[in-house]
């Protein structure tokens, strides 16, 4: 089944997921721009308030960004007195991250603003709707979480269907579906492969470095 429009080359799931990401990050920037902080900055602060007490490194695998980038963060909300660097109980050597009491008051603003952003997004859609919508992100979610687990790239299987492709062309005298088709297949197996296989850069020219606090 073919994942793009056919009069719209950028209705791909993938442009959509990453795009919507986009829009959704710049309407909430605006909105918490009064609180003084950078999306940079309300990125670590709500992934340690969620996961409070991981280490650096950790929150830098999860963040996706280099140990040194978050570092730098961290020292700027350190000074701020928004976050600690506590010793590991278990570990002298080591270090937890924490979020401080003065934070959190606007940690709670920034969850309200988050959810105003979720709601306007979702403007026009009833309850059914938004329920298959956020069950369909879910399934997409586990089939990437089951591919990177796995090791999989997914090429393999783009390929096999490729070939099975033919039996569409030989069933459409004009060759349109199965063209365009067997196309997106072939341009998304060649994006894999330039990117080393690693599915999670697809579609990821909307995302820069967080050396700069003002972007992702």
């Amino acid at each position: 089944m073919a994942r793009t429009l056919p009069d719209n080359p950028d209705s791909s799931v993938g442009f959509l997921i990453s795009d919507v990401s986009r829009l959704m990050r710049r309407v909430y920037d605006r909105r918490v721009e009064p609180l003084g902080v950078t999306r940079a900055q309300w990125r670590v602060l709500v992934h340690l308030y969620r996961r409070e007490g991981v280490s650096q490194t950790e929150l830098a695998a999860i963040l996706e960004i280099e140990k040194p980038t978050l570092g730098r963060l961290v020292d700027k909300l350190e000074k701020k007195g928004w976050v600690e660097r506590r010793v590991d109980e278990r570990d002298q050597r080591a270090r937890r991250l924490v979020i401080t009491d003065a934070v959190r008051p606007m940690i709670d603003r920034l969850k309200i603003y988050a959810e105003s952003v979720n709601e306007d997004s979702m403007a026009g859609l009833n309850a059914e709707q938004e329920r298959q919508f956020v069950e369909t992100l879910l399934a997409l979610k586990t089939n990437l979480n089951g591919l990177l687990a796995n090791g999989s790239n997914g090429v393999a299987e783009y390929v096999s269907r490729d070939e099975g492709l033919r039996e569409v062309g030989d069933r459409d005298p004009e060759g349109a579906i199965g063209d365009r088709i067997a196309t997106n297949h072939r341009l998304h197996a060649r994006r894999v492969a330039q990117t080393d296989g690693d599915p999670v850069r697809l579609g990821s020219t909307d995302h820069v470095a967080l050396d700069d606090e003002s972007t992702l």
